[in-house]
């Protein structure tokens, strides 16, 4: 009998030593939570880094047809400071050919220089707004003596309207514009929708 309790004794303080063993093991491996101040530091350089500023560079082709024909070159270069806008500068080269009041063909060549801001709603639809100035030589005829001369002039643009953008991938994609010119002067070039196509790079 005496045996039998000392037996039972041993179990028990064999199942006791067990139970603590298991129980320090689980202290040690459970995580301990951070300090709140700690936890929202780590959420705040999380937040810095997605609104890190990305530059992009990229550049459109465009074109028109119609009595004022025109094929258009443009790159731009800018940056996103948020995830859903762009802001940049841009150059543009456009060979213009148009017919005169005297049924005659002439061509030209522009340059200018751009400013915009875009505008990206749930992903791919784009609203597109910007500032051109656009120089070029002007033939000017004189009805009296048919005597072609030129001049420089130039031309400003505000051109806003919508479009598409795909993702090719994380860092290139491509879009196309319908814009209109909300700016139309006697040497303005922009007379009908004009279309674009272009690729931005992210870097």
């Amino acid at each position: 009998m005496i045996l039998m309790k000392r037996i039972i004794l041993i179990m028990i303080c064999f199942a006791l030593a067990t139970t603590a063993v298991w129980a320090q093991e689980d202290v040690n491996t459970e995580a301990v939570p951070l300090p709140k101040s700690l936890r929202q530091g780590m959420n705040v350089k999380q937040n810095e880094s997605e609104r890190k500023v990305k530059f992009i560079a990229g550049g459109y082709f465009g074109f028109s047809i119609g009595s004022n024909t025109s094929v258009e070159v443009s790159p731009h270069f800018g940056i996103m400071p948020i995830k859903y806008i762009a802001i940049g500068i841009g150059g543009t080269y456009i060979y213009n050919s148009y017919k005169t009041y005297y049924g005659i063909r002439d061509k030209y060549h522009i340059w200018g220089a751009s400013a915009f801001v875009e505008g990206y709603l749930w992903n791919y639809l784009v609203l597109h707004a910007s500032y051109e100035y656009l120089t070029y030589t002007l033939p000017i005829v004189d009805p009296n003596t048919n005597i072609v001369t030129s001049e420089r002039v130039g031309t400003h643009a505000v051109l806003i309207g919508p479009g598409y953008k795909q993702d090719i991938t994380d860092k290139i994609n491509i879009y196309s514009h319908i814009l209109f010119n909300l700016n139309n002067d006697q040497y303005s070039l922009y007379s009908i929708p004009i279309f674009r196509i272009g690729v931005n790079v992210v870097l």
